[in-house]
């Protein structure tokens, strides 16, 4: 039997003094709302997630509340597609409205929820440093590598690394034509 000290007799006293509430529920309704954002913060860190209009997916509330309404529908529908296991869809938004951090968004929930291992991204030459600047400034957590260049070598370690501890590869229409008997046999590696 354990000894009462002072200090386990203070506790002891505090748990008794504990009164029924007249209305319970509210008791109950708290502790759901703890349990939910306990589990919302899955690794402990303090990050909390937040189901992104209702779709399922959840974000880091950080980044979930620098995104425009618009945006947070645009995630959804992604997420829809997915869930769905639709074959593809279109985000057509306007130029300068954001379908580069709706994509970055939507992946980010992919990745957090563990629902993909890594990425290729086929873009423009053109905006793949562009890409790579807005992953770093939006979520720099995501490991990124780039599928382009002269060094073949340096193409295949970045592809391989990615492969390997997860994140998103870049590249471009023309790389994937140039090396695309190379990408075939990783195939099962890196979603096409």
């Amino acid at each position: 039997m354990e000894q009462k000290t002072p200090k386990t007799r203070k506790r002891s006293s505090k748990v008794h003094k504990i009164q029924p509430k007249e209305h319970p529920t509210e008791d109950v309704q708290d502790a759901e709302e703890k349990l939910m954002s306990l589990a919302l913060d899955k690794d402990g860190d303090g990050d909390e997630f937040v189901d992104v209009c209702q779709s399922g997916l959840m974000i880091c509330r950080e980044l979930h509340d620098k995104l425009f309404e618009h945006q947070k529908e645009g995630v959804a529908f992604l997420y829809n597609l997915y869930h769905k296991k639709r074959q593809g869809g279109i985000l057509a938004d306007d130029m300068g409205l954001g379908k580069t951090i709706q994509i970055i968004a939507f992946l980010s929930g992919m990745f957090d929820a563990g629902l993909v291992r890594s990425v290729l991204l086929i873009m423009p030459v053109t905006l793949v440093n562009n890409w790579m600047r807005e992953f770093a400034n939006w979520v720099p957590g995501i490991r990124v590598k780039v599928f382009h260049g002269t060094s073949k070598k340096e193409r295949e370690q970045n592809l391989e690394q990615i492969q390997r501890r997860t994140g998103v590869l870049l590249t471009s229409y023309q790389m994937v034509l140039l090396a695309l008997l190379f990408l075939k046999t990783k195939q099962g590696q890196v979603s096409l």
